[in-house]
């Protein structure tokens, strides 16, 4: 059974009587199985309107059109290349192709599964729910980097991770071991008001230091 089957087995269960459910994870199986390191992102919610029920996955093969996703492609090429050194002026200005283009490589995940225009209220309640169907989602993908869009604490605790401690990179970003070589970044959300520039760099450098 593939990825896709996987995901497709373990909605039917997380969405059973719920009207409003988006699905999500594994863009491209394909391109997310040659890569390395592969790359998985988890957020808190879906950033649409409050009744939208759609698939993040197709949303994301299309070039996905919200900003945050701008960030996260740049984010996504450059762990695709870590070894190179490159400059901002390459990824100033972001265009649909290379959205599509880097997307198309990583999973991506919500803790929430339904969408709304402002953030997750009672996360807690929420994990509870859902605690066990997050865990084995993440499982499914078993990415080398993941990325925790502003949801380290919530993932941590998801995953029964609670009383184990960050660790820190030598400028302060904390991650997590959660298996050989395979690694929990807790990261900023992508649309976070910092210059998109130091934000790229920020996480580049904390997963050269982990992962190289």
């Amino acid at each position: 059974m593939n990825i896709s089957q996987k995901e497709k087995k373990l909605f039917e269960a997380w969405s059973f009587d719920r009207k409003k459910f988006v699905l999500d994870g594994v863009v491209d199986e394909d391109k997310f199985a040659q890569l390395t390191p592969s790359i998985c992102f988890v957020l808190k919610d879906v950033n649409g309107k409050k009744d939208d029920c759609r698939d993040l996955r197709s949303f994301l093969k299309e070039g996905a059109k919200e900003p945050l996703w701008d960030n996260i492609s740049r984010w996504t090429h450059g762990i695709r290349h870590l070894q190179d050194d490159i400059e901002w002026s390459e990824y100033q200005s972001i265009n649909k192709e290379f959205r599509i283009k880097e997307l198309n490589y990583i999973a991506a995940f919500n803790l929430k599964k339904s969408s709304g225009t402002t953030p997750a209220h009672n996360s807690n309640d929420m994990l509870e729910q859902s605690r066990l169907l997050i865990k084995k989602q993440f499982e499914l993908y078993s990415a080398d980097i993941t990325v925790c869009c502003g949801t380290g604490g919530q993932l941590k605790w998801a995953l029964g991770l609670e009383n184990t401690p960050w660790q820190v990179t030598s400028r302060g970003v904390q991650y997590l071991e959660y298996s050989s070589g395979k690694f929990i970044v807790s990261y900023l959300h992508p649309a976070t008001r910092i210059k998109d520039s130091f934000l790229h760099y920020a996480l580049l450098d904390a997963v050269r230091e982990i992962y190289l």
